[in-house]
């Protein structure tokens, strides 16, 4: 038999470049390459890039939150996921994605890694979004997703 679950809600992060500002809760972004139309999102789902980081000097390790690399879909560019290390052997690193079930989990190289961008959203008036003012400027944003699973019984 199957029987529908409730919907489950992941966000994964996609590089954008800000094009244009409304003055009241919404910024226009084109993505990288054009993968994907110039479209008007929330100041919610918006946060600035995360900060450079040495890449030689990041090593994880079990219980750190960082952000994977990884794909939704074949047609969409990689983007970041919000991510706990489970272990790690060598240059190899067990994680398991927020909000995904353990069957998700995926061994990754540490290039594939990232420290977690700890960011607010675009919420708070009094964080500055980088060049508000017209300029282009990297962003990042978060894109919630609805699926339904199903489960045999």
């Amino acid at each position: 038999m199957i029987v529908p679950r409730p919907l489950v809600r992941f966000s994964l992060l996609l590089q954008a470049f800000l094009k244009d500002y409304n003055n009241v809760d919404q910024v226009l972004v084109g993505y990288p390459n054009a993968w994907k139309a110039d479209e008007w999102v929330l100041l919610e789902n918006v946060r600035n890039a995360a900060p450079e980081f040495d890449p030689a000097s990041f090593n994880p390790v079990a219980g750190d939150v960082v952000e994977a690399q990884a794909k939704s879909s074949d047609d969409e560019p990689y983007s970041w996921w919000k991510a706990t290390v489970k272990t790690v052997r060598g240059e190899f690193y067990m994680i398991s994605y927020s909000s995904w079930e353990d069957e998700f989990n995926e061994i990754l190289e540490r290039d594939m890694l990232r420290p977690f961008n700890k960011k607010s959203d675009q919420t708070d008036r009094r964080t500055p979004l980088d060049a508000r003012a017209g300029a282009v400027s990297k962003l990042v944003i978060s894109t919630v997703h609805l699926f339904e699973a199903i489960m045999l019984i």
